[in-house]
């Protein structure tokens, strides 16, 4: 099943689940029909700019590879507003060598927002990259209180603050 929430005029949060576990959340910018769906509460909150948990919502994992599940599990915990970067991820999961295999693990994340991979910038502040666009990373980056310039961290929480 589909449900899809509309957050902008051009911008829609489609999440695909099955008896109430959800298997992808991505972002489309065609016109999508709004439905219900598993966490739309949570989702409501955060899109209106307060801080959400979203640690309680199911996700279905069972087709990852493990080094992905392990990033994603440990991103899972990364705090609203606070940034990390791929090298301290890597370092976190015992090699300081893995920031390339997080990079690609995060480029391939199903479930944005709630792994949130928008939150993981380059170790010089430069934002990096994002499967749906450097534009919409900093804005959900701005809409959690990260101020950027020039496409750079200025300011912010970092997770290991």
């Amino acid at each position: 099943m589909k449900g899809a929430l509309r957050i902008d005029n051009n911008k829609f949060l489609v999440v695909e689940f099955e008896k109430g576990v959800i298997t992808k959340i991505y972002f489309s910018f065609k016109e999508e029909i709004e439905k219900d769906f598993p966490g739309k509460d949570l989702f409501l909150d955060y899109f209106s700019g307060k801080m959400v948990d979203f640690k309680d919502l199911k996700l279905d994992m069972k087709y990852i590879p493990g080094f992905f599940v392990k990033v994603y599990q440990l991103l899972r915990n990364l705090p609203y507003g606070r940034i990390t970067n791929y090298g301290s991820i890597a370092i976190e999961l015992g090699n300081k060598n893995l920031s390339r295999a997080v990079g690609n693990a995060l480029r391939m994340n199903p479930f944005l927002i709630v792994i949130p991979c928008h939150r993981v910038v380059r170790k010089d502040g430069n934002i990096g990259n994002f499967s749906f666009g450097k534009d919409l990373k900093i804005w959900l980056l701005r809409m959690e209180g990260v101020t950027i310039e020039n496409e750079k961290v200025y300011s912010c929480r970092h997770w290991w603050d």
